[in-house]
């Protein structure tokens, strides 16, 4: 069984979380296609055009080789209508290298509920695993929610989770990791 030990005393955001598991030299450009096949939000058109991004970044001082994306690489995008757009390329920053995803938020920031974003899950082409994984991440929010709010998982509605970009961070894990052929992340 392949393991993923993470030791996110802080957390660890979406994006970033991408840009280590592209790092450990998954094929960004599968990964892209993959991505540019599920359909967020066909019921969205146009925005605000928020963005957000982060560095996964390596120290200096590897014992080992593994493949980047090359700046050169064309830099990948997905778009509903233009709502949401990921890029992958290698950057750095402060003598650090990695890849950086960035995912950029083109749409309105509307509140979701768990049924809105579970019938994304279910009506993409994600293969079973990646839809279960990513479907019970929500499950498992959405049930945090309400009872921080003392309500039901079904009244719950996301706001930043429930954003195009937060979606895509969660989706885009689950496929990173059997990308890599993860079965259990601790």
């Amino acid at each position: 069984m392949k393991t993923l030990y993470l030791d996110c005393f802080a957390g660890i955001a979406g994006d970033m979380f991408l840009g280590a598991l592209l790092d450990l030299g998954l094929d960004a450009k599968e990964f892209l296609h993959t991505m540019e096949h599920v359909v967020l939000f066909p019921e969205r058109e146009g925005g605000t055009g928020d963005t957000h991004s982060h560095d996964h970044g390596h120290t200096r001082h590897h014992d080992h080789e593994h493949p980047h994306v090359r700046e050169t690489d064309p830099h990948g995008h997905v778009h509903g209508d233009d709502i949401l757009k990921i890029s992958v390329r290698q950057g750095s920053k402060a003598g650090m290298a990695g890849i950086k995803v960035s995912v950029a938020n083109l749409e309105d920031h509307p509140h979701r509920g768990l049924g809105d974003v579970l019938a994304i899950i279910g009506t993409s082409p994600l293969t079973p695993k990646v839809k279960e994984r990513a479907s019970k991440a929500f499950r498992l929010l959405a049930e945090a929610e309400a009872k921080v709010h003392g309500t039901s998982p079904e009244e719950v509605h996301f706001h930043e989770v429930g954003a195009i970009d937060s979606i895509a961070d969660i989706i885009g894990a689950f496929v990173l990791v059997e990308m890599a052929g993860v079965e259990r992340v601790v």
